[in-house]
């Protein structure tokens, strides 16, 4: 059903939203879309955002809004290469004023996005983001741009699975992240841990991914100033067993060592604008796999910490992690 935006009461003038658009980019078999049925809709996920999707008319204003104009001339055929699978929107309020706030001002939207990303990574992003002004018969009055271009506007996933799509028993366990997240509780480690898991996944570059989401990995084990390497490798494997994943040493060993070599500039994996002599290397399967043991890792210790208070404690102090992940 395409709901939103819904008519609203004439008590005010206008009523305000918030937006991000899912605009998926793999498509799937239907073996795949029966095992993990796409969501029905409408979703609540609590604090006022809701799982929905745009009518017709109001997302193609906001495609055309929204999308880069390219270098097509103006009255030539345009064919959208993109789709609404469904978007989230809070609604921030009424105002008179239409130029109050900004989009996502207190990042709610934002959090949601890196949660649902730990529940399951997608290549949601901010590339059609926006503010939404209504009007009470539901017409659109204005849209403003959120995030459109630049870092944040587009994610990419690393998992061999292609489904680009949360199931309603999905945004249920996101709904449950977002009523008991509280960034000021949490351990400032499990904090910058998250930042770093939702930077990486913003990003393309493996030669940058792969520094960035170790260091979210490092942001939680690491303790003393000596032997990093072998915290990395002794604590991480303990995590792994902790959670539930299966991971050998010389597997954490292995992306350790691809780690340092691209944060020592040793090597390019991937390399883009044109960079004279910027050769990159191949990297066998194994040691590509080692990268996705290491994401996956990480992905599933901040849903832990993030579900679990217990879990989430392991990680309040120095003192804390050497006594629950002795090297």
């Amino acid at each position: 059903m395409d709901s939103f935006p819904p008519p609203h009461s004439t008590d005010t003038a206008r009523a305000v939203y918030d937006i991000v658009v899912h605009t998926p980019r793999t498509n799937c078999s239907s073996a795949v879309v029966g095992e993990f049925p796409q969501p029905d809709l409408p979703i609540s996920l609590g604090k006022d955002v809701v799982v929905d999707r745009l009518n017709e008319q109001l997302a193609n204003k906001l495609f055309v809004a929204l999308e880069s104009p390219g270098v097509r001339p103006p009255n030539a055929h345009r064919i959208r290469e993109y789709w609404q699978l469904y978007s989230f929107v809070r609604k921030v309020g009424g105002f008179s004023d239409r130029m109050t706030g900004s989009w996502d001002g207190d990042g709610v939207l934002r959090t949601c996005l890196a949660l649902s990303r730990l529940v399951h990574p997608t290549t949601q992003a901010f590339r059609f983001s926006a503010r939404v002004v209504a009007l009470p018969d539901g017409s659109i009055e204005w849209i403003h741009p959120g995030i459109v271009g630049g870092h944040g506007s587009v994610a990419f996933v690393s998992t061999v699975e292609n489904r680009d799509w949360l199931t309603n028993q999905e945004f249920g366990l996101v709904a449950g992240l977002l009523a008991r997240f509280d960034s000021k509780k949490w351990p400032r480690r499990l904090v910058r841990s998250l930042w770093y898991h939702e930077y990486a996944s913003l990003t393309y570059e493996l030669d940058v991914r792969w520094v960035v989401m170790t260091t979210g990995l490092e942001a939680l084990i690491h303790t003393d100033r000596r032997n990093s390497g072998a915290q990395f490798r002794e604590r991480v494997v303990q995590l792994a067993a902790i959670i539930g994943i299966t991971c050998s040493k010389e597997e954490v060993a292995l992306a350790y060592d691809q780690r340092s070599q691209l944060a020592h500039g040793q090597h390019f994996v991937y390399t883009s604008g044109g960079v004279p002599g910027a050769a990159k290397t191949e990297l066998s399967e194994e040691v590509i796999r080692s990268y996705r043991r290491m994401e996956e890792i990480l992905r599933a210790c901040l849903l832990k910490a993030a579900s679990e208070d217990q879990f989430a404690r392991i990680f309040a102090d120095d003192d804390s992690i050497r006594l629950k992940l002795p090297i």
